[in-house]
């Protein structure tokens, strides 16, 4: 494991990161950063939501001049949002394993394994084709090519 990805694990500690092997990112989400997981007991594989509550003070303050009660709102909304993923249960929505959880420093939920986000998917299918191939891929086409690679 690298010192900064040691270093930057060490900073968003709180009582979920603590349970699980942080690996390494997957991807990104919005202001989530989305990394694979095992826990450390169980040996599950999961997806770790953590969201660094440092990287929306600096950018969100210093580009919007937001004020501290702007930032717990923002916060908030994360969390919310969060709690309102866990609540959904159906086969095809994504399975919250452990609800969200706030520390001084992040705000963490985790959930099933991930290969990555849609966005991902589609950059990745993209850098598969060459460039003389058309990459006018409809969706459903995206996913059987997916597929058939893996």
């Amino acid at each position: 494991m690298s010192s900064s990805f040691y270093s930057f694990v060490q900073s968003v500690t709180n009582s979920l990161t603590s349970k699980y092997d942080i690996k390494g990112q997957i991807s990104t989400a919005g202001l989530w950063k989305i990394y694979q997981g095992v826990h450390k007991t169980t040996q599950q594989p999961v997806a770790i939501f953590i969201f660094e509550k440092k990287s929306l003070d600096v950018s969100f303050k210093r580009e919007r001049g937001a004020s501290k009660q702007d930032t717990e709102q923002v916060y908030e909304l994360l969390k919310k949002e969060a709690s309102n993923l866990a609540r959904l249960r159906h086969p095809s929505i994504l399975q919250v394993v452990e609800r969200v959880s706030d520390s001084r420093s992040s705000i963490v939920f985790v959930t099933e394994p991930l290969t990555g986000t849609l966005g991902h998917l589609v950059k990745k299918a993209q850098s598969y084709s060459s460039e003389s191939e058309s990459s006018g891929y409809d969706l459903d086409e995206l996913e059987v090519h997916a597929f058939k690679r893996e």
